[in-house]
Parts: C-alpha cells; structure tokens; sequence
C-alpha cells in the first residue's frame, strides 16, 4: 500500500522531503492526524517550498480544529502554488469557521474556478454566502453541491440555515434531518434541527435534539441560544436567560444570546434590561438582527417616544384590536404599549395601572381559547365568560364561533353575554345573526339573550327594561339584570 512503500522510502531516503510528505499525505485519510502533520513539519524543515506538505498539514490542521494554523499553511500552499483548487477549498473552509465569510468566499470561488466538480467548495461557499445573508446565492450554491454530493452533510446544513431565514421552516426541517441522518454525531446538526423545531412551534422536540447536541458539545454556544429560546417560548423566562448567560459566558459578543436573553428579560418586565441587551446585539450584529426582525427590536425605539405618543398607544392596546388573530395578539400589543409607556415617562399612574392589571388578566388568554374547544360544557361556558371579561376586541372572533357553532345551548348564552360585555358595536352582526338562528329553532331564552346582548353595546337600558317586563326565561332575566348592573356602572 501507499503507507508501506512510503515509510520504506523515508527508510531509504530520509533525507529527501517529498517521501516525508507523501508519507503525511498517507497517514491523513486514515485519521492518524498528529502523525500526519509531524511527516509534513519534517518534510517543510527539508524543503520550506514545498507546496504540497504546506496544503497537506493545513488539511490536517483543519480537522484538528487548528483554524488558524489551516489559514496559514493553506495560505503558504496557494503563494507557492495557486492551482490546487483542494489548497483554496481548505483555505475557504478555515476562513468560514473563523467568522469571515467574504474571505471564505473568494476562496471558494478560487476553488471552483479551478474544478467546479468540487462539491465541498460549493458547500463551503455557500455557508460563506449564508454567513453573508445571501440566502438564495447559499441555496443556490447548496443545491449544487448536492447534486455533485448527495451525502454533504455540510451543504445540507447550510441549505437548511438560508432555508430557516428565508422562513421555510419546513424546507430546513427536511435538510436538518438528511443532515442528522448523515452526520448523527455532530453537535451542530442537532443544534440546528433543534432550532428548525422552535420555529415550527415544537418545543419539546427541541429540546430534546438541544439536550442530545449539548451532551456532545457544551461549549457549543448556539446549542445554549437554541434552548434558550425553546425555553423562552415555552414558557420559562428564567431558564431562558440562564442559557443564555451560559452562551455568553463562552462567547460574550454573541449578538443572538443578547437579543434572546433581552425577550426574556422583557418577558420579566425588566425594560431597562431587555433593552440594554438589545441595543448591544443590534449593534454587535446589525444585519442579522434587520434580516430576522425579532420582535424586541421594537423596544429600541421605547426610549424615543413622546409621552403623548405612549399615552395613545397605550389606550389603543387596551381598547384592542377587532381584526386581531386572537386575544394573545392583542395582548402582546399591549404588552408592547405598556413596556413604551413605562420608558417614556409624563404617562398617567392610573393608566399604567390600568394597562398592566389588563395584561395580567390576558396571560391566561391562550388557556381560555383552548378552553372553547372543551369536551366538558361547563369548561366552555367558563372560557366564554372570562373572555367577556378581557374587553378585548379580538375577543370577537372566539366568541363569534362559540355563538355559532357550539352544540350547547347554555355554552351559546355565556358567549352571547360575553359579547355584551365587551362592549363592542363589531358584535352587533354576530348578534343579528344569532338572533336570527334562535328565532328558526324557537329558543326564546337565546332570542332574549342575544337581544339583551345588543341593547347593552349599545347602551340602551330602555331595551333590557321592556325585556325584562315580558317576563323572559329565568336564564335570560339573569342575563338582562346583570347587563343593567353593568351599564349602571359604566353610565351612572
């Protein structure tokens, strides 16, 4: 074999560089990496020119880990000879892994110009164009290495990467498990499919995959990002911001564990402290941050607000938003308002006040709409009624299904009230039809209802009183002495 006969060669010439280098050329491939590079030290020490022991022992750097010593042999390689197109590949990958990807572009490009059948150089060039947030020139470039390559790994994880920015978490979800079928025991696969997972809302899922890469890596700083925000988003602040300083404990100016731990501060409704972490991500890495829009970068802006500006801000989020998704979209607004208002300053005690005794009643919001979905009727009936309570105008749509749709006539009533109750003239169609729907099944306790409903929003005590005089169904007569009470307090 090539081993043999090169360290029967080394016995016989050993004074001759280019047997020292084949030997180190022999010895890579098959993992004895140190060796390696020793035969290629000895062979430069012979012969300080020879181009092929510089690129071989900046290969073997390479896969030590040696970024640096991979730049400077791969650079020495290429000044002695610039058409190797494996010298530049080395060099490009090197050059990516140190965090200068337009660096890693020219080198790759070099490479390819050279042989463009070589698939890791379009792999590599095109994390340099992820890196760079060219995401259709990285998918581009991944693409082509894969049909070169179907088994790189690396072009598979790059493609996910622009896949997950471009926002087609499903695509990356597809690479990142092609990449962890190839490549089960590097960290960074697990990592990035952990990521992938949070965005599609499976945070469980990435957890574990989160788990599974910082058992094999925990130096690894995206991993500690990764959950970080898995945990954010599902719910655990504190855990959140722990990842995160142990992100930042390996890597202080990792600019995606300031914005995560600034959320989760804000999450806390520590402003000053969100905002501070924000303001130094945004300005450690200005392009990602623009590039992704992360909802906290919103709050960069809370320290310029007139009061006047917070003030109406404010009183819009608590009016809420008829066209909203659902009440939790809402409640982030006001979450939102109230964090400006706060900064801002000049903004009334009793509106503050008011705005976060609103946002502590909508943290159960997302609870109350899963509620409407029940099995148990008295489940439902509850949800309807707080969501009444919120006077939230996204509110609408909930209720509006429950008055519809909902096989339980007494489930039915509670929506109707509760759309009274939110005090909002957008309800009076959904009222109109309910009305008209109890009308068709004679259900005279949910024509009153829905009628009681109408005259509340719109304030008309004389409606409920004629109401109550033709003596409706005792749930209905509930129903219209509760809407009087109500509208003695809002109009005394």
């Amino acid at each position: 074999g090539a081993r043999v006969d090169a360290s029967e060669a080394v016995r016989l010439y050993a004074l001759r560089a280019e047997f020292w280098c084949c030997r180190g050329i022999a010895r890579l491939p098959l993992g004895e990496t140190e060796a390696s590079i020793e035969d290629c030290t000895e062979a430069i020490k012979l012969d300080p020119r020879s181009a092929e022991a510089f690129a071989t022992r900046g290969k073997a750097f390479l896969k030590m880990g040696d970024l640096r010593g991979a730049v400077v042999d791969s650079q020495a390689a290429s000044e002695l000879n610039k058409l190797v197109p494996e010298v530049w590949d080395t060099l490009a990958a090197a050059t990516l892994d140190l965090g200068r990807p337009e660096d890693a572009a020219v080198a790759a490009s070099n490479a390819l110009e050279l042989n463009p059948l070589l698939a890791d150089a379009w792999a590599t060039r095109g994390g340099a164009k992820l890196d760079m947030f060219d995401l259709a020139g990285c998918e581009a470039d991944c693409t082509e290495a894969l049909r070169l390559n179907p088994s790189s790994a690396a072009a598979h994880l790059n493609r996910a990467g622009a896949r997950y920015d471009a926002g087609d978490a499903q695509g990356a979800l597809l690479d990142c498990e092609e990449a962890s079928r190839l490549r089960p025991e590097e960290a960074l696969v697990w990592a990035r499919r952990g990521r992938v997972k949070v965005a599609l809302g499976d945070f469980e899922g990435a957890r574990a995959d989160l788990d599974e890469a910082l058992s094999r890596d925990d130096g690894l700083v995206e991993a500690w990002t990764f959950r970080a925000e898995a945990r954010r988003l599902g719910g655990d602040p504190t855990g959140a911001i722990e990842d995160c300083n142990k992100a930042l404990a390996l890597r202080p100016d990792y600019a995606a564990a300031l914005s995560t731990r600034g959320q989760a501060k804000s999450g806390f409704q520590d402003h000053a402290g969100a905002i501070q972490d924000c303001k130094e991500a945004q300005r450690l890495d200005p392009p990602s941050l623009q590039l992704k829009k992360s909802d906290w970068t919103h709050m960069l802006s809370y320290t310029k607000i007139e009061p006047r500006q917070a003030i109406n801000s404010l009183e819009a989020a608590l009016e809420g938003d008829p066209h909203a998704n659902s009440p939790a979209d809402s409640a982030e607004k006001l979450r939102q308002a109230l964090a400006r208002a706060e900064l801002a300053g000049g903004v009334p005690d009793e509106l503050l006040e008011r705005g976060r005794a609103q946002l502590e009643a909508w943290r159960t919001v997302v609870e109350d709409i899963g509620a409407l979905e029940a099995e148990d009727a008295e489940a439902r009936k509850e949800a309807a009624r707080r969501l009444g309570e919120l006077g939230d105008g996204s509110a609408l749509h909930a209720l509006g299904r429950v008055v519809a749709c909902d096989k339980d006539r007494h489930v039915r009533y509670s929506a109707m009230e509760a759309l009274g109750r939110l005090d909002r003239r957008e309800a009076l169609e959904i009222l109109d039809a309910a009305i008209q729907r109890a009308e068709k099944h004679k259900d005279k306790s949910g024509v009153a209802i829905a009628q009681c409903a109408k005259f509340e929003i719109m304030h008309l005590r004389r409606g409920i009183q004629e109401l109550l005089a033709g003596k409706p169904s005792s749930t209905a007569n509930e129903v219209c002495e509760a809407a009087l009470r109500r509208l003695d307090m809002r109009h005394p």
